[in-house]
C-alpha cells in the first residue's frame, strides 16, 4: 500500500510493506516526510535511497492502531520542513 499526501511545501508518504524474516513475515508501516514534492519517485525506491532523501520517517509496529497512524499522518501534513539547498 502506498499513500501520498501533497502538502503545500512537502510530501507525506505512508508505505506499508512486508519484510521477510526467518521467524516469519513482518508487516511494516512507515510514515515519511520528504522536503520536495519531486521526491515522489524516491518515496517508492529501495530503503537506502528513501533514507537519504527524507526529512524524517517513523516505522510503526504491526499492532499499532490505525487511528494512531492516521493521527500521525495528519500531524505530518502540518510540519514545517526545511527546503534542500541546491548544490552547484
Amino acid at each position: 500500500m502506498r499513500m501520498f499526501y501533497q502538502a503545500p511545501d512537502h510530501l507525506v508518504v505512508l508505505l506499508e510493506y512486508v519484510v521477510q524474516r526467518p521467524a516469519g513475515d513482518v508487516k511494516v508501516t512507515e510514515l515519511a516526510v520528504y522536503p520536495e514534492l519531486t521526491d515522489l519517485r524516491v518515496a517508492t525506491a529501495p530503503p537506502v535511497e528513501r533514507a537519504h532523501a527524507r526529512f524524517f520517517a517513523v516505522p510503526f509496529e504491526p499492532r499499532t492502531p490505525v487511528s494512531v497512524i492516521g493521527a500521525a499522518t495528519i500531524a505530518a501534513l502540518t510540519v514545517s520542513v526545511p527546503r534542500r539547498t541546491k548544490r552547484y
